[in-house]
């Protein structure tokens, strides 16, 4: 490994912790009067990787381990913040991926099991599977007795298994410094990152980490880079984790955790607040110089490629999953173009897309666009206009000080199920002499894994 592990035997009075924790760094409990237990590992863990099962739901595809194998590991995970319930994340000494050790009991941050804290794990008589769906990567517990590759171990049996040692480093010598380019691979599964160069989205940033607190649903923020289109990962945070209320930061900087996958998704699971610093000043993506306020404006999408999310002129943005406004054709390679949206595909999301078109109020008289509506399964398109002083290019999007001027248009849908075969006009929508000054039109896609219709549009034009 690039650092060297040290063993470290700390006796020291308890004052010292508490008086540790308000200290930014990322401290270590104190240990006192350890006893080394003598124990050699005597597998590695791609060795149980290898020989572990994938279960597809069926309890009995869990096996049990039989021989009186050792692996050893360091704890990066605590439910310190509340933010893991009942299981144990580590990783082995030379970095490769981790794993999952399910367990009933709770604190056990503060029973010689915190980040950074060496273990032995006996594996004889523990149920083991490598999940690859939902929760994915090697996992060790009791015998399954329900829907789950492995139960938790009992309060009173996981000691016999999990034995600490005497050797505990500081996390900053096992954490792996990822970019969000690099971070998205299962060879970092279930370790200990920290991604540098982040910041919470437009749509999360100066929210709660728990994104609605009246609900009774875990919920997940989407860190990025600031720059528009870049990668994002989402950071899982449960509604009870003791930070799940608190504001997440408009700042610019790191983030620390573990990254895990849940069905094909990464994401990164903070254990407390203090995982995430975000001091320095948020970065705001620069204006394109193509987009112009102007009083006219015809769009056909004619020069852009299939598969475009950029749109120079334009601005293509989103704050709930991760979906943006899309350059269709069909037929392919010699049909119509046009941009689409949906909330189809991959078990559907919750969507809310935006395409916003730049206006000059006081030149432009009227605004309209063609629409055609396919598979319908809901009403999920809105128009607004917005003025530039209630929105920003690139800026946080608050619908709240948006116009809304759906009712101007004929947006009419097509019966449950069925499409639109052709686009038609929307309709023209007529400037008020009292808007003046700039701002943008607005399309909004509102969709959710059940209200899945696709909205496609083209011939945007202002007079």
């Amino acid at each position: 490994m690039k650092n060297k592990i040290k063993n470290v035997l700390l006796v020291s009075a308890m004052i010292s912790l508490f008086s540790s924790c308000v200290k930014e760094e990322y401290a270590n409990p104190i240990v006192a009067d350890c006893v080394n237990p003598g124990l050699i590992a005597t597998k590695e863990v791609k060795d149980i990787y290898a020989i572990a099962k994938n279960p597809t739901g069926t309890p009995a595809n869990s096996p049990t381990y039989t021989e009186d194998d050792i692996i050893e590991a360091y704890v990066i995970s605590s439910d310190e913040g509340g933010n893991f319930f009942k299981s144990m994340y580590l990783q082995p000494l030379d970095g490769s991926k981790g794993f999952n050790f399910s367990i009933n009991e709770g604190n056990v941050y503060a029973k010689n099991l915190q980040p950074g804290k060496k273990v032995f794990l006996k594996l004889k008589g523990l149920a083991f599977a490598n999940p690859t769906s939902f929760g994915i990567g090697l996992i060790f517990g009791a015998p399954p007795t329900d829907k789950f590759a492995v139960d938790r171990l009992s309060e009173l049996t996981y000691k016999q298994y999990i034995i600490p040692s005497c050797d505990v480093v500081s996390e900053d010598a096992i954490v792996k410094h990822l970019s969000l380019s690099e971070v998205k691979k299962d060879i970092y599964l279930n370790t200990l990152v920290e991604i540098d160069d982040v910041q919470f989205s437009d749509a999360t940033a100066g929210g709660t980490y728990d994104t609605d607190r009246t609900d009774n649903s875990d919920s997940s923020t989407i860190i990025n880079s600031g720059v528009k289109g870049s990668i994002e990962l989402d950071v899982r945070v449960s509604r009870y984790a003791n930070f799940a209320g608190y504001k997440v930061p408009r700042g610019h900087g790191k983030i620390r955790g573990v990254l895990t996958k849940y069905g094909t998704g990464y994401q990164i699971i903070m254990r407390t607040e203090r995982d995430v610093k975000m001091e320095s000043p948020r970065v705001s993506p620069p204006v394109d110089p193509a987009l112009q306020f102007t009083g006219s404006l015809t769009e056909s999408f004619e020069s852009y490629s299939v598969g475009d999310k950029v749109f120079p002129k334009f601005i293509n943005d989103q704050t709930v999953g991760n979906r943006y406004w899309a350059l269709k054709q069909f037929p392919t390679g010699t049909g119509n173009k046009y941009i689409e949206m949906t909330s189809f595909g991959g078990g559907g999301v919750i969507a809310k897309s935006y395409f916003l078109v730049p206006v000059d109020f006081t030149a432009a008289n009227t605004f309209t666009f063609k629409k055609e509506i396919r598979y319908n399964a809901g009403e999920v398109l809105k128009v607004f206009y917005v003025t530039s002083d209630n929105y920003a290019p690139n800026g946080p999007i608050d619908v709240t000080k948006f116009t809304d001027i759906t009712s101007s248009f004929s947006l009419v849908y097509p019966a449950s199920g069925s499409s639109d075969n052709s686009f038609s006009s929307a309709g023209t929508y007529s400037i008020p002499a009292s808007l003046t000054g700039t701002g943008f039109f607005v399309f909004q896609y509102s969709g959710t894994p059940t209200v899945t219709t696709t909205i496609q549009l083209d011939d945007i034009t202002i007079n």
